[in-house]
Formats: C-alpha cells, structure tokens, sequence
C-alpha cells in the first residue's frame, strides 16, 4: 500500500468511526433504529462508554494515516479490537440476539481489520 492510499484507507476509518461513536454516544437507539437493528440496548451508559470509546479510537487511524510507524501499537490493537468485535457481533446475530442489519458495521469492522494488519505489514518491507 502506497502512504497516499494509507493515508485515506485510516482518513476514511476515522470518520467511520466518528460517525458509529457520536451516534452511539448522543442517541444509539435512534441511530440503531434507523439501521433496523433490534432489539435496541436497554443500558444508555454502557452504550454511551462504548460509543466514546469507538469515536476516540478514530483519532488514532486518523493520526494513523499520516504518522503510521508512530501509532503502529494502537493501531494493532484496534485492528484485534475490531475483530473481537466483528466476532461478538456476528455471534449475537447468528444466535438471534440482534437482527441481522447489526451484522453490516461489524462486517465493515473486519475489513478494516484486515486493511490494517495489511498496512501494519507493508512498513516491514520499507
């Protein structure tokens, strides 16, 4: 992966994530509503820590896309923190305990996984 395309692979992961976490944060069950994910979560404040947690991860892949050697330890561990998430969601959906629209976020939280294992390998090679 060329730095250009780093850099808007991480640009566009931080807005992914400034989106997910503010809406999670100022109103989950609207914006879990309009996505038809059901049934909508019924504890605010875990819902409210988890969505501070999701939009603060988005400063690091935006500080990622143009310093990624120095945020490459984060960036790791968002990228197994993507994919614990990709799991537990997939299982909640697979086992009925959420509707199968929840599987689309945590889909697009695997491929970035994925996208940032492989960006984390290229600087190996440089």
């Amino acid at each position: 992966m060329s730095s250009q395309s780093h850099r808007l692979m991480f640009t566009v992961a931080a807005i992914f994530n400034w989106v997910i976490g503010l809406g999670l944060l100022l109103d989950a069950r609207l914006v879990l509503g309009l996505m038809g994910v059901s049934p909508l979560p019924a504890e605010p404040t875990f819902v409210r820590i988890v969505g501070g947690l999701v939009f603060l991860f988005g400063f690091w892949y935006y500080q990622a896309g143009s310093d990624l050697r120095g945020v490459a330890s984060a960036i790791w561990l968002s990228a197994v923190a993507k994919i614990m998430v990709f799991t537990l969601g997939m299982f909640d959906v697979v086992m009925g305990d959420i509707s199968w629209p929840w599987a689309l976020p945590v889909s697009a939280d695997l491929v970035f996984a994925l996208l940032f294992m492989k960006a984390l390998r290229s600087l190996d090679r440089e």
